[in-house]
């Protein structure tokens, strides 16, 4: 069930509420590329074994020319080296999409994927060439529970975020 398998999450959406800053125009035609590792800790809440798993985050934020952002979360993760493999696609209801906004100087973006957030901030140098990525990752106030895989209810009991890198490229790598 926790062997090795392959979580992947797509979604595109866009976000921003109306009391965030514009988008810089140094931002404009885009695409902002985070990529981090990260470990979870569960606990079973129906009998399966309790374990963990790595994953490795991708998030792109592409900046329209009219400073709207769009953003692709993608997730992908390997348990232990049992030969199971599975595939997961999930695509999101907009109260649980999350919001990327532009805030004092900062890209904030955030993601509920079934009751376990991540939470990116992405700071940038003066000319807004490069940029770096401070990632977070905790349980959804409204769910300490999430689905696995193979339906099971889970209860996160650690996380922990590894290395975290960022990246601006020109043009639209969310649409492709």
């Amino acid at each position: 069930m926790f062997g090795l398998f392959i979580l992947f999450a797509s979604l595109a959406i866009f976000a921003g509420p109306a009391n965030a800053d514009a988008f810089p125009k140094q931002l404009f035609n885009k695409t902002i590329s985070l990529t981090w590792g990260e470990a979870l800790g569960f606990e079973s809440l129906v009998g399966h074994a309790n374990g963990s798993n790595a994953y490795i985050g991708e998030k792109l934020i592409y900046v329209s020319s009219t400073g709207r952002p769009f953003v692709r979360y993608r997730l992908k993760g390997m348990g232990d080296s049992r030969s199971n493999v599975q595939f997961h696609q999930k695509l999101h209801s907009p109260d649980d999409e999350g919001s990327t906004q532009f805030q004092g100087g900062t890209v904030v973006s955030h993601q509920d994927f079934g009751g376990i957030v991540r939470r990116s901030v992405v700071t940038f140098d003066a000319s807004f060439a490069s940029c770096s990525l401070t990632q977070t990752i905790g349980k959804s106030s409204s769910s300490p529970t999430y689905t696995g895989l193979n339906g099971s209810e889970y209860k996160l009991t650690s996380s922990t975020v590894g290395s975290a890198s960022c990246s601006i490229k020109d043009g639209n790598a969310v649409g492709g």
